[in-house]
């Protein structure tokens, strides 16, 4: 029986969220080095205005740095994505509750055999998983340190096939 596949293809998903953090982290930092200034050449006892300045800085600094890293490593991650493109095939068919014409691709997928070390992905937090056993509609998975092995439905995870 020969399997059909359908190709996943990764959207081009735009940068709006990272630079929406980064204008965040600039506005954080500009208003830290603002609100130090004031510490320092506001407050008449010297000594708490230069600490309450340099410790406002380097928060601000800090929050600064953090929020750019999130947003570049969220940017990098997003490259990467499209840049490995993942053949996936449904797990189970779904038959159309109406009677249209219009076939959609998981309808066109047949069912599929999975075999101890093929790799699938969780359709609901994207992670991968190695197969351990097969049973029936079944899997043996490893969900990890804390959950361990379990048994989970194939229909909850899409097959990467090469």
């Amino acid at each position: 029986m020969e399997q059909k596949k359908v190709e996943v293809k990764v959207p081009n998903i735009s940068a709006s969220a990272e630079s929406t953090l980064k204008t965040v982290a600039t506005i954080l930092l500009i208003g830290g080095v603002i609100a130090a200034l004031i510490f320092i050449f506001g407050i008449e006892d010297h000594a708490i205005g230069i600490g309450a300045g340099i410790g406002t800085i380097l928060s601000a600094l800090a929050s600064w740095a953090v929020l750019n890293v999130i947003a570049n490593i969220s940017l990098r991650l997003k490259a990467i994505q499209e840049t490995m493109p993942l053949r996936l095939v449904s797990a189970e068919v779904e038959k159309a509750k109406n009677n249209t014409s219009v076939e959609t691709p998981i309808e066109k997928a047949e069912k599929v055999s999975v075999a101890k070390g093929d790799i699938v992905i969780s359709r609901m937090t994207k992670q991968q998983y190695t197969v351990e056993d097969v049973k029936d509609n079944m899997i043996y998975i490893n969900r990890g340190r804390f959950t361990g092995y379990k048994w989970e439905p194939l229909s909850k995870f899409l097959i990467q096939q090469d």
